[in-house]
Order: structure tokens, then sequence, then C-alpha cells
């Protein structure tokens, strides 16, 4: 089965939990309610923020919030934040970076499709959608 990294859960947990605050939260404040590495979140603050999702600011009067408005914010560009394109053409075969046979394998097409719909469903999907 496909599974994201680590790396992407925990930023979908930060991203949520900015989401959730409606506020600036310290880096520090985020990863003990979350549960993440202080240092690791702090890398994945700043992939985020090149993704122009949040934006973090030093100093004492600093934090990281969203870029964005929660609502225009989907869980696709998260992941792709941290995971590249999530539609491309990977082969789950060979686990190589480009299927070597595309026009011969009768799971490229399948596979394909499958990337596609979850691609749409997680751009649909946004940050406020899963707030409780």
């Amino acid at each position: 089965m496909f599974r994201f990294s680590v790396r992407t859960e925990y930023a979908l947990r930060g991203i949520m939990a900015l989401a959730k605050a409606g506020k600036s939260l310290f880096i520090k404040e985020i990863a003990q309610g979350e549960n993440i590495p202080q240092s690791f979140l702090s890398k994945l603050i700043q992939q985020l923020s090149k993704a122009g999702l949040v934006d973090a600011r030093r100093g004492r009067h600093g934090g990281v919030r969203l870029a964005r408005p929660k609502e225009t914010i989907s869980i696709l560009e998260v992941i792709e934040a941290c995971e590249g394109p999530l539609a491309s053409p990977t082969c789950l075969l060979n686990h190589t970076s480009s299927c070597p046979r595309p026009s011969a394998c009768p799971i490229h097409e399948v596979w394909q499709k499958a990337q596609e719909g979850m691609a749409k469903v997680l751009s649909k999907t946004k940050l406020s959608d899963l707030l409780c």
C-alpha cells in the first residue's frame, strides 16, 4: 500500500494545529502539542513557508501562522510541499522513479487513474474541512 512519509504526517499535524489555533504559534508550542521533534518541525516549517503555506517570523513577537485562509489551503498542497508532485509516473511494481514500459504495462493506466483520483480528492479537501 502507498504511504506518505513521517515528514508529511508531521507537516499535516503541524499545519492542522495552526488551522485550529487560528493565530500565530511558536514552533515550540506546535512541537509540544503535536509530539513532533522541534528541530524536525523547524525544517518542515521552512518547506511549508517556501511553498507559500505558512509565514514564519523570528523573535519575541514572531511565530508561525497560515499564509492564507484555512479555507483555501488544500491537503494536496501540504503533501506536495513535502513529497513533491503526487501524480507522478512512479512504478509500483519496480519501485523505480518512472515506469520502464508504460505502453506495455497492464497496471500503468490503472495506477495513473488512481493517482489522479486521489489528487482530485486531496485538492478539494481544505484544512477547514477537517476541523471539528
